[in-house]
């Protein structure tokens, strides 16, 4: 009941993942650069529930614009969970010598390096769309300033678009099943939208019990017969 995308810049990285994660049916695989528009990339605004960045939205070359596109893909009181880093001189050991380390073109933001600082972070969030900010880290120094964890939502006014659906070409057939028979009312709304958006045949079933049954539904979906 929960699906996952994972994604990264580098397609490299894709590949590797795809092999660890190779045991669950529920993960995608996108390439995702926070400098683009998300729709360009396949990505749909209001699409998901959840956004988990880790130690990646620093990476933006302008910070502002790209949590305003994470805002966009999240829908209406969706979460964002990201984990980042505050302090350069750990990073710098390792990725110092790569020109993306100074890559970023918002300098009125970020003056010193690519890394934002902790207390800057809700504020920024705010701006960009998010609301009921919570973040947590070590309080005590040195540690204090190395690393958060953040969780926002985002703003109601904010998140307003709708995930897209099923395009409406009049095409192909569509099987909205309901787990239980509590969860019906939500599955014909569902079969309903879809069917005055043009989406072809739409089924509304009970969660069939056996291999035959399913086997039976797709048929009968397939071929246009009832059953």
């Amino acid at each position: 009941r929960t699906h996952y995308t994972f994604t990264d810049v580098s397609t490299s990285f894709l590949t590797r993942a795809e092999t660890h994660f190779a045991a669950y049916d529920f993960v995608e695989y996108a390439a995702f650069d926070l400098d683009r528009d998300p729709a360009e990339q396949g990505l749909a605004a209001g699409g998901f529930d959840l956004v988990v960045a880790s130690n990646a939205l620093h990476t933006a070359a302008d910070l502002r614009a790209s949590l305003r596109r994470v805002r966009s893909l999240l829908a209406p009181g969706g979460q964002l969970l990201a984990f980042e880093t505050h302090d350069a001189q750990t990073l710098a050991p390792v990725f110092g010598a790569l020109d993306s380390f100074y890559a970023h073109t918002d300098r009125d933001l970020r003056p010193d390096s690519l890394l934002l600082p902790r207390d800057e972070w809700p504020r920024l969030l705010v701006e960009c769309g998010f609301d009921a900010v919570t973040r947590t880290g070590d309080d005590e120094p040195p540690l204090r300033e190395g690393w958060s964890v953040f969780l926002a939502s985002a703003a109601a006014e904010a998140a307003a678009e709708e995930a897209a659906l099923p395009g409406a070409d009049g095409a192909g057939a569509y099987l909205v099943v309901a787990e239980r028979a509590s969860e019906l009312p939500l599955a014909r709304a569902l079969g309903e939208t879809l069917a005055e958006r043009g989406a072809g045949t739409v089924r509304t079933v009970p969660l069939p019990d056996r291999p035959e049954e399913w086997e039976a539904l797709l048929t009968e979906a397939v071929t246009g017969a009832e059953p």
